[in-house]
């Protein structure tokens, strides 16, 4: 059985032969590649904030692309060229790898009901402390207490 890292990684090159000449997306699904391999053959499989960040980067982006196609009338959420569910389970699996269900559950939310932390919701620990404002509390926060690798 494949491990999360080796189905992204299968799944990004199938993405990167798909994107065959769009030199720019080629490019960034090489390097996510790379990234992934490097991970696994590192002995400690800790999520640097670096690495992190590129994913959560890379999503954001990615989502931006997908909804100035959609502006200018093309539907790349829905369809035959529907792609956005297979990058975002990508990113669920990456996530979840390091950080557990409840860890992918704190990301989804920080992505997509609090739009990377730009609406301003709160989130309060067990403790009643503030948590999850900005993409680095919300590294820590998942280090803390989500992380598999502790």
């Amino acid at each position: 059985m494949k491990t999360p890292i080796q189905q992204l990684i299968e799944r990004l090159e199938t993405l990167r032969d798909e994107a065959e000449g769009f030199s720019a997306e080629v490019e960034a699904y090489q390097k996510a590649i790379d990234e992934a391999e490097l991970f696994l053959e590192k002995k400690d499989r800790r999520m640097t904030y670096e690495q992190f960040i590129f994913l959560l980067t890379y999503y954001k982006r990615y989502s931006d692309l997908i909804s100035d196609a959609y502006n200018i009338g093309i539907d790349l959420l829905e369809g035959k060229f529907a792609t956005n569910a297979y990058v975002e389970k990508m990113l669920e699996i990456s996530i979840t790898s390091h950080y557990g269900e409840q860890g992918w559950d704190w990301v989804s939310w920080f992505i997509f009901d609090n739009d990377y932390g730009k609406k301003g919701l709160e989130a309060w620990d067990e403790d009643g402390n503030l948590i999850c404002q900005s993409h680095k509390e919300l590294y820590e926060y998942l280090e803390t207490f989500h992380s598999k690798e502790k």
